[in-house]
């Protein structure tokens, strides 16, 4: 069945002053020493519910309205938090922290962002300075409000839908500099944001209920729950790799339109790269980098992990890492993991960077 699947991410906006700043491409590498914060802060499988209940209230209209379209929002939760119960005790031994952790370790130093990057760790709470100063979700301060120029702060998450039709693994990363106000606060000016999403959509099966679908991951056991989610890591460590290099930082600033046709459904965005079993796509210049690895019923992913890379091996009718799929199309550079310089290259024209956000404004 044709289908279009589109992977928005959920941000969580706040209110706060925005100063435009004139767009400047990042160099290459961005830093030889770049200074790496990575944010961890999930202890479970998270469930998003979009908040569907606003436009039934805004139609009703009045406080009437605004209690229904409560209501249903408060319904849709309370249905996908009793559905993921399951799903969740499943994954209860899963270290998603730890598994993220070691692949970005491992997978974060490349010729685009840093050959050297200094890598600091820390949990969410610690994240956000103490005052809770988030700008959007899995953007913070990193792990520290001691000013510095140029720090990556990187978020790993995963999820599934609310309806359990796409199980995700998502890694936001943003260039901030971290700064201080004449009162002695904090302030973040958000340099550059970016987000790489790697999606397992399920078929659509007619007359499937969203109970359907939560069984339909179940069946797959945690064994092969847990490798789908560490592959799903390692292709957005891959994306990110590919985002920064010169060929990616190019692509990224070219116009697009469409969707892309893959495995029998149809994905928003055009292609960027892909293998036998996934699809990378972009909806336009500048925008996230999303992944499709289709699940389909009655032929399931039969994902292995290998023990020697870290990375998802390719077994008969299993995926394969980007860097090792023959099949892939414009594969980007092989992370560098040791501490060598990055190849000279000229700057490539990089989209317009987000708006500098003054997070202590009005304090």
């Amino acid at each position: 069945m044709k289908r279009v699947w589109c992977a928005a991410a959920c941000l969580a906006i706040v209110s706060l002053p925005v100063h435009a700043a004139k767009p400047e491409p990042l160099p290459m590498p961005v830093a030889q020493q770049l200074p790496v914060d990575i944010v961890l802060g999930q202890q479970e499988l998270a469930v998003e519910v979009p908040a569907s209940g606003a436009a039934t209230g805004a139609a009703v209209g009045g406080l009437l309205g605004a209690l229904i379209g409560t209501a249903i929002d408060k319904a849709a939760v309370s249905n996908a938090e009793e559905r993921v119960v399951e799903l969740r005790n499943l994954l209860v031994d899963y270290p998603f922290n730890q598994r993220a952790e070691a692949a970005l370790r491992a997978g974060v130093a490349s010729d685009g962002l840093s050959p050297a990057p200094q890598i600091t760790t820390c949990d969410a709470p610690a994240a956000v300075g103490g005052g809770g100063m988030v700008v959007v979700a899995g953007l913070s301060f990193g792990c520290s409000v001691v000013p510095a120029k140029g720090v990556l702060v990187v978020s790993p998450r995963y999820a599934i839908d609310n309806r359990f039709q796409n199980l995700a693994v998502r890694l936001h990363v943003a260039l901030i500099d971290r700064e201080t106000k004449s009162n002695g606060k904090p302030k973040l000016r958000l340099v550059s944001s970016h987000q790489y999403q790697f999606n397992y959509p399920l078929e659509a099966l007619d007359g499937q209920k969203p109970d359907d679908n939560a069984a339909r991951w179940i069946a797959l056991g945690s064994d092969q729950l847990e490798a789908m989610l560490d592959y799903g890591i390692d292709q957005t460590i891959q994306m990110m790799a590919y985002d920064f290099s010169e060929a990616g930082r190019t692509e990224r600033g070219e116009k697009k339109r469409g969707s892309t046709f893959f495995k029998g459904e149809s994905f928003n965005g055009q292609q960027v790269r892909a293998a036998d079993h996934w699809v990378w796509t972009r909806l336009n210049a500048g925008l996230p980098l999303h992944g499709y690895y289709p699940v389909r019923a009655g032929a399931l992913p039969a994902v292995a992990v290998a023990s020697d890379t870290g990375m998802a091996a390719q077994t008969e009718g299993a995926v394969t890492p980007p860097a090792a799929d023959a099949a892939a199309t414009e594969a980007p550079s092989a992370p560098v993991t040791d501490a060598v310089p990055a190849t000279e290259a000229a700057p490539a024209t990089e989209p317009a960077p987000a708006a500098a956000v003054d997070a202590g404004a009005g304090s």
